[in-house]
């Protein structure tokens, strides 16, 4: 379906790389100052051994867990990066290529035609319908790139799977508070051999690892998506 033109002039292209380039670099920073900050009070610390007890001192230290905990938060930002990016590529590509939409894609009701009134915005209306359904799951996003409008999304053949068990790591992080509930059990039984026991808190998952890996899985998907 897509011509000759290329997919890196979608605004979602670009602004895809911008937000994680900017998630990268903010939770780089914030550890980068927190890492200057104890070099400096240990410095300090030498000719003046009470530092560490001044209020200021105290609010400035963070334990290991509390560095782990900004990298999650950046590890999830960075899949809200990547579900915006979904929702908002299939947006640009269905303007770009209107034939693409087709009458069995998305039905609305006569109430819906009437409170939306013009026609440019039922169009509208009916392309975030169909963002919003095609980027609900990952596989599903990846299939309708591709039999829609002919674009080969996934890097290479490991990386459906991979961002897939992420994705099930940054659920676990946002709706159990990190700790492993059934629906995980179940989904990750699919991809590891050893059960993770239900209940089971998942203080073992190194945040920074996995947020590096995931920074790296999005920025070989951007590059593979605009160069087509």
């Amino acid at each position: 379906m897509k011509n000759k033109s290329k997919l890196s002039d979608l605004p979602s292209i670009a602004n895809f790389k911008t937000s994680i380039e900017k998630t990268s670099r903010l939770i780089r920073s914030i550890i980068g100052n927190v890492t200057a900050t104890e070099a400096l009070l240990k410095i300090l610390s030498k000719t003046d051994t009470k530092i560490y007890a001044h209020p200021i001192a105290k609010s400035l230290k963070l334990e290991k867990e509390d560095k782990e905990y900004i990298y999650e938060l950046g590890f999830v930002a960075l899949f809200a990066n990547f579900e915006a990016f979904s929702n908002q590529l299939i947006k640009d590509l269905l303007n770009k290529y209107p034939k693409s939409l087709k009458e069995s894609d998305k039905t609305i009701t006569m109430g819906e035609v009437i409170s939306i009134k013009s026609g440019k915005k039922i169009k509208d209306y009916m392309i975030d319908q169909i963002a919003i359904e095609k980027s609900g799951s990952i596989e599903d996003w990846f299939k309708y790139l591709d039999s829609v409008f002919n674009i080969k999304a996934l890097p290479n053949g490991k990386f459906l799977e991979q961002i897939c068990i992420l994705n099930e790591l940054r659920n676990i992080f946002v709706h159990s508070g990190g700790i492993a509930n059934a629906l995980f059990i179940k989904k990750m039984k699919k991809y590891f051999k050893t059960a993770i026991p239900l209940n089971h808190k998942m203080d073992f998952i190194n945040r920074e690892k996995y947020f590096h890996i995931l920074y790296h899985l999005l920025i070989d998907l951007h590059t593979n998506i605009a160069r087509q």
